[in-house]
């Protein structure tokens, strides 16, 4: 009889390999987790396809995982990171949707009537400019105001170009607005900027409106009760058609509901017993009768 070991050679060395040490955490795993989880965070949401990413990272780390046989762990931490992020991708996508319809609105109901107004000044078609303003504002603005101010805008800014086309356009355009709108300083009440560009320069189109008439009757389809138009740049410079200036505030742009009509107040009646009692006529004094003349006299 033999008295060597039947054994295969190192299978001593690899057992104790096996059963040496705990599993080691997957860093695609952990990776996924902390990338899902910063998404969370307003600030990190705005990178697109963060939620996304942490999936596939989360998918990939239990693949190396099955593939180890238990010299890898963090599964756990994987399926977290995965569900972290599938939660975050749809917080993203329904973001997105409401930026979309957002910028839709504001550049159609917003921003539509006033960038076709200015367009209209441009060419001088006046008519169909005057639909923005108020009867009463129209009726105050010239023809020659108008072209004054189509003229000092090419002057000053080159051709309009008209407002951002694209989100991320508009994005740096609002950046931008804030060094054109230090122009008002505190008078910035009942004014709507929004950012355009002209051919030279960027700039911000002010709208000043009355704020008596601004309500919510008008539905989704409403335009500004615009009673002045002005032409503001970074460096300083600004264009306006009339003299009319905002007042001072910061902007109230809001939707104000209309208010319903007061209904009539009733005229007070005065109880009965407090009612003047009408005086009795007075009798009128009897008058004398002309004693009668003594015919003897005497």
């Amino acid at each position: 009889m033999s008295q060597f070991s039947t054994q295969p050679p190192y299978a001593q060395f690899g057992s104790e390999y096996d059963q040496a040490g705990p599993a080691r955490t997957s860093g695609l795993a952990i990776s996924s987790l902390v990338i899902a989880i910063a998404s969370i965070v307003p600030l990190f949401c705005v990178f697109l396809g963060s939620g996304a990413l942490a999936m596939m990272l989360g998918g990939a780390a239990l693949m190396f995982i099955s593939r180890e046989r238990g010299r890898l762990g963090g599964r756990g931490i994987a399926f977290a990171g995965i569900i972290t992020g599938l939660f975050v991708t749809v917080v993203q996508i329904v973001a997105i949707a409401v930026i979309i319809k957002s910028v839709g609105f504001f550049q159609k109901q917003l921003v539509g009537p006033v960038d076709q107004a200015i367009r209209a000044i441009d060419r001088g078609d006046y008519t169909s400019a005057r639909k923005l303003f108020t009867p009463e504002a129209d009726a105050k603005i010239t023809d020659q105001m108008l072209t004054d101010f189509a003229a000092r805008c090419r002057s000053e800014f080159g051709a309009y170009q008209g407002p951002p086309g694209s989100l991320w356009d508009l994005a740096m355009g609002w950046a931008r607005a804030g060094d054109a709108m230090d122009q008002l300083g505190p008078n910035a009440g009942n004014t709507f900027p929004f950012p355009v560009r002209f051919a030279n320069t960027d700039a911000v189109v002010v709208v000043l409106y009355d704020s008596a008439r601004f309500d919510q009757s008008r539905g989704p389809s409403f335009a500004f009760p615009t009673i002045n138009l002005g032409v503001l740049s970074p460096d300083n410079r600004g264009v306006w058609i009339t003299e009319d200036r905002p007042p001072p505030g910061m902007g109230q742009f809001r939707f104000t509901p209309p208010k319903a009509p007061a209904s009539p107040t009733p005229p007070v009646v005065p109880e009965r017993s407090a009612l003047p009692t009408p005086a009795e006529p007075s009798a009128a004094p009897a008058k004398a009768e002309p004693k009668a003349g003594n015919p003897g006299g005497g």
